[in-house]
């Protein structure tokens, strides 16, 4: 009886150890992959052009608010083409210091920033955050953030020269 005791607890050691591993190799969280894509495509220098999507938090709407219907009736846009150094330095630290789980539901989103390529202007990802800025999305993945990830964007992109 013990041996089957110890036999049971050994695999279950190594299964939990083989989760741990898959999920820190990225295998489990298809929206932090994108998240590090971006990350990749802005070091690279192949993002030109980043835009800000907003609409205002105490706006009322019968439905969720999703990525597309942010895409086509924000209220507020702002563009950043060709980003200087500082932003760009700014952005890669946020980034890389980005830790998105995936969710099961979308929440109602209020705010997007969506990079495109420097060629063909390419889309290259986009992230979405409802009021709070704690959900979202990453591209059309339901996504939790951790704290701060949205005021540390928007103070990155803000960044004067």
């Amino acid at each position: 009886m013990k041996a089957s005791h110890a036999i049971a607890i050994g695999f279950l050691a190594w299964l939990l150890s083989a989760c741990h591993h898959a999920d820190q190799a990225g295998m489990h969280n298809p929206a932090q992959t994108r998240i590090d894509g971006v990350v990749q495509e802005l070091h690279a220098g192949s993002v030109e052009t980043v835009e800000v999507l907003q609409i205002p938090p105490n706006t009322e709407f019968l439905i969720r608010v999703t990525p597309e219907t942010l895409e086509k009736a924000w209220i507020y846009k702002t563009a950043v083409r060709r980003i200087d150094s500082g932003r760009l330095d700014n952005l890669l630290a946020v980034l890389k210091r980005a830790r998105v789980e995936q969710v099961a539901t979308g929440s109602d989103i209020r705010s997007g920033i969506i990079f495109h390529a420097s060629s063909n202007d390419r889309r290259l990802g986009a992230i979405y955050f409802d009021r709070t800025g704690r959900r979202g999305a990453v591209d059309n993945i339901p996504a939790s953030f951790g704290e701060n990830l949205f005021s540390h964007l928007k103070v990155a992109l803000s960044m004067c020269e």
